[in-house]
């Protein structure tokens, strides 16, 4: 795109720009599917563009070139078929805990969903990241939240600290061959704990769902939270990224199913066709168990349940 191209769409891309999100997010099927097909790859839809728009959890606030905050701007969510498992399996009182909370968006749909009476813990390494998760909190209000700007590690540590790129932050990470595969910065230190030793007494006990998305320290988080699942309540489940091109996954998940739980795949795609056409019919109540490592990134449920029904 030349200087005058880009000097056009940056005039035009104001009021245009809301105008397509409305028609992705609120037309019919065939339009919106039409609409995405001509604008989704190109730069349109990935202009800086600062936003805030409400979301089924509240509202959410973010930076349309950065692939998180840009699909929940068109789409109105992000992960649906994790974030709909997640939502269906917590109650009101329930303890959250997001580890890699990035900008907030599974804190919000917790944090709606355990009520004023439940907890959210949302953990987040990065400063850049952390920051707009601290204002999707403040600006709704949660007074339900615990925000903890540290590192998870399997050892009390101090960690180099590598920033994602501005189109996709997520994938900010403490692992360096983890963030020299996505050509992440490095960003100074960060101090990092086990889990254990960042929860209360309090949020242990009343332990729902641990969800962990954390760029290829999954193995740490794990192992650091080891010593913790025998006091934890037997209906604890953990939501997983799991990337074996890191770790050997059968040798990580081994110590967890010796102490009764089970895996299960979640089926998620990062196209956003996935997202744009997410609807009931792809919300699936059998979820298939994971009994072999996996040749690529999976999610993952670990839980103690018996049934093959978990959805």
């Amino acid at each position: 795109m030349n200087e005058r191209c880009k000097a056009f769409v940056a005039e035009c891309s104001s009021p245009f720009i809301p105008l397509v999100r409305a028609l992705v997010r609120y037309g019919p099927t065939d339009l919106r599917t039409r609409i995405w097909t001509h604008i989704g790859h190109t730069r349109l839809v990935r202009l800086q563009h600062q936003f805030t728009v409400g979301t089924e959890y509240g509202c959410f606030t973010g930076d349309s070139s950065d692939m998180l905050a840009q699909y929940v701007y068109y789409f109105g969510h992000w992960e649906p078929g994790v974030s709909e498992l997640i939502k269906q399996r917590l109650r009101t009182g329930h303890t959250f805990v997001d580890v890699g909370a990035n900008t907030g968006w599974y804190t919000l749909l917790a944090a709606n969903t355990v009520g004023p009476n439940g907890r959210v813990v949302a953990i987040e390494a990065s400063p850049a990241n952390f920051s707009r998760l601290k204002r999707n909190v403040r600006d709704n209000r949660l007074g339900n939240v615990r925000l903890v700007n540290e590192a998870v590690w399997s050892s009390p540590a101090v960690l180099p600290l590598f920033q994602g790129p501005p189109s996709h932050s997520g994938v900010s990470t403490v692992v360096p061959s983890f963030a020299k595969r996505w050509r992440c910065k490095e960003n100074g230190q960060i101090r990092a704990r086990p889990l254990p030793e960042l929860l209360s007494r309090d949020e242990i006990a009343t332990l729902r769902i641990i969800k962990i998305d954390v760029e290829g320290a999954e193995r740490e988080v794990l192992l650091g939270l080891e010593p913790m699942l025998d006091s934890v309540p037997g209906d604890l489940e953990i939501f997983c990224e799991l990337n074996p091109s890191v770790y050997d996954i059968s040798d990580l998940l081994r110590p967890i199913r010796k102490r009764g739980f089970r895996t299960w795949l979640i089926p998620n795609q990062y196209k956003a066709e996935y997202c744009l056409n997410f609807s009931e019919h792809h919300r699936a109540d059998c979820l298939e168990e994971l009994l072999e490592a996996p040749k690529g990134q999976v999610d993952v449920l670990i839980s103690r349940t018996r049934s093959e029904r978990v959805g």
